[in-house]
């Protein structure tokens, strides 16, 4: 609350009133104070702590006929900061010991129970034996006029410094904790100097709870009706009488600073300096310096549906146009935001709110059906609504009427001028939508450069869309279809709106289970293979392709050809190297045999014959094997050589 003071004559005991609140979507709030002083006259405003940094941060003052003197306010330095500057500290104490170890050197006054003055050396603990039980016991040692003395804490029934000035300070500091622990308020003086009367004026900013928008869409018979409603929040601790309030719609930039709590920058502690001997000095060797060195929305989902409604009978039908509601507020454009002004003052006490209505008026809307098969599988009873006044509405809650009964609820985001925006509010039980998908690949264009070919395709998707209207007449339906990335679409020509992520198509669907809508998107795609690489079936998949070029799928045929004999020549070197192998292992057989048998026998003889077969037929598979190798490699260049110059489209 702001209340006058000090040197004001004519507005001692009044309040300097609160006379604009401007409130804003971003949680803020600018209030104003205006009133007339006499003379020089000090203000007091009090704020709750949390308030002052937004305070400090935007504090305007205006004297229309004088002189701001300047701000004062209490310091927001830290507890611990404050009770350190103290001659005793007590940030941390909780107990007795703690206390009379702070007060080490101190003289004080015990009662225990006669009293005793002395200058506290210490507490220390020790064990002793109480009811035959060890127990740890806190002793504090005194030094007093007749020597040290030790007395047991629990004797000590008072304790009194013998110094005026560290009871005070101890005062003082107890004053200090208890203050921090329950005062949550502070209080901001304001001086104005200067003479006669005049008008001055204090704003600053203050967090403030968001003020919210709520709709009435009367659909009517033949045109659309709205009412837009403000949701305004008084929370503060001040009536507001003769308010002057305005709306701003949008969001500027506001953050909290803490500029109340002073900050400290750390220091280097430097050690005196005494004379020392010098060592010798060798620098090290140094390096030349550089003097070159130089020091996104997702879009919004679609809201859940209203529960239907059966509409009853009614004598008249509701009709918003009816109701006696105007407009109590003008908008208008302000810099970046759009800013709605009350036209009469406000009146409304502390702790209360209001619904003040800021629109009345036709608007254009169409009836729509809404169908987004990434976001919902249902389709929903929707309006197409086009802002054709001259307000920007913020976002917020529509309650949709149809013939004079509740129709649904819907979500719209923020709808300046101009714009258009899609309201569902229930689902349609009238239109089925349900969709297939099919893929199909042709090829455009290849070329063989160099033994690389290229494959130019168009790859087409079609997704069928089968609408079933049961209704009792055409619907109009409005149809997001998703976006491919990369791709163009081809069918239908155009489209009533694209988003971030879907085409909008307008569908006229008659009353049939049978009509269709036909999407077909198309996406190039490219593909490059190395041949050489290439199998005989993978070119022979091609050379059968009528997509591609004769003289592509001729040069194919050829180097199907040469990888054919390549391959028809390694399968040759596979079958001689088995077979080769199958001798070795009969000829280790066979010497298996004449070990142990012997060589002299005439069983041995007949073993080291068949030795030399197998020998005779390991040499041939061998000279076969690689007369077999040197033609699968000459082929082998005769392919590479044939791909490297090979270029044909």
């Amino acid at each position: 609350m702001l209340v006058l003071g000090g040197m004001s004559a004519l507005l001692a005991q009044e309040n300097l009133p609160v006379t604009r609140v401007v409130l804003f979507t971003n949680g803020v709030a600018y209030v104003e104070h205006s009133g007339a002083v006499q003379g020089d006259a000090n203000l007091s405003l009090s704020f709750k702590v949390s308030q002052i940094n937004d305070l400090l941060k935007s504090l305007v003052l205006i004297d229309e006929g004088g002189t701001v003197d300047g701000v004062r306010y209490p310091s927001q330095e830290p507890l611990s900061r404050v009770l350190g500057s103290f001659s005793i500290n007590l940030q941390g104490v909780s107990d007795i010991a703690g206390l009379l170890e702070r007060l080490r050197g101190a003289e004080v006054t015990l009662s225990s129970p006669s009293a005793i003055t002395g200058r506290i050396v210490g507490v220390e603990s020790r064990q002793t034996a109480r009811e035959g039980v060890a127990v740890s016991e806190f002793y504090v040692n005194l030094w007093t006029s007749t020597g040290l003395q030790s007395l047991p804490l629990r004797t000590v029934t008072a304790i009194q410094p013998t110094d005026p000035r560290l009871r005070e300070e101890f005062q003082n500091a107890l004053q200090l904790i208890s203050q921090s622990r329950n005062d949550d308020k502070k209080t901001i003086e304001i001086g104005f100097r200067g003479r006669g009367r005049r008008n001055v004026r204090i704003g600053y900013i203050t967090e403030a709870p968001v003020w919210k928008t709520s709709y009435r869409l009367d659909l009517g018979a033949n045109k659309a009706y709205l009412q837009a409603w403000a949701i305004v929040e008084n929370v503060t601790e001040q009536d507001w009488i003769n308010v002057k309030l305005s709306l701003v719609s949008g969001r500027p930039n506001s953050f909290i600073q803490d500029l109340y709590s002073p900050v400290y920058s750390p220091r280097p502690v430097i050690r005196p300096q005494t004379a020392q001997n010098l060592a010798p000095l060798a620098p090290p060797p140094g390096m030349e310096a550089d003097r070159n060195m130089v020091a996104e929305s997702a879009p919004m989902s679609a809201p859940a549906p209203a529960p239907s409604t059966t509409r009853g009978r009614e004598p008249a039908p509701l009709r918003l146009q009816d109701s006696g509601v105007t407009a109590q507020a003008t908008g208008e454009i302000s810099g970046e935001l759009f800013q709605f002004t009350v036209a009469n003052p406000v009146q409304l006490p502390r702790r209360q709110s209001a619904l003040i209505p800021l629109f009345t008026g036709d608007i254009q809307a169409e009836k729509v059906s809404y169908y987004n098969p990434s976001r919902h599988a249902n389709t929903f009873n929707a309006v197409l609504l086009t802002n054709s006044t001259n307000t920007d509405f913020p976002g917020g809650a529509f309650t949709v009427l149809e013939g004079g009964s509740y129709a649904g609820d819907a979500l719209v985001e923020n709808l300046p001028r101009q714009q258009k925006r899609i309201l569902t509010y229930g689902i349609d039980l009238k239109l089925r939508v349900q969709s297939e998908e099919t893929q199909e690949s042709l090829i455009t264009s290849v070329k063989i450069v160099q033994g690389v070919m290229s494959i130019q395709r168009r790859q087409s998707f079609t997704r069928l869309y089968r609408l079933a209207n049961s209704g009792e007449g055409r619907r109009v339906l409005l149809l997001d279809h998703p976006i491919r990335g990369g791709s163009t679409l081809r069918q239908p020509a155009q489209f009533e709106q694209k988003t971030a992520t879907d085409y909008r198509f307008r569908i006229d669907v008659p009353k049939t289970e049978g009509e269709t809508f036909k999407v077909v998107e198309e996406m190039p795609v490219a593909e490059n293979f190395t041949l050489l690489n290439f199998s005989r079936g993978q070119f022979l998949s091609y050379t059968s392709n009528q997509e591609i070029s004769p003289r592509v799928r001729e040069a194919l045929q050829r180097a199907a050809d040469i990888r054919g004999r390549i391959e028809t020549l390694a399968q040759d070197i596979r079958e001689l190297e088995r077979q080769r192998n199958q001798v070795i292992a009969n000829q280790q057989r066979t010497r298996d045999n004449l070990a142990s048998v012997g060589r002299e026998t005439s069983q041995g003889r007949r073993f080291l014959d068949q030795l030399m077969q197998q020998e005779d037929q390991i040499e041939n598979f061998g000279k076969q094997i690689n007369d077999k190798n040197e033609s699968q490699k000459s082929t082998q260049q005769e392919l590479e050589r044939y791909l490297s110059t090979l270029n044909v489209e």
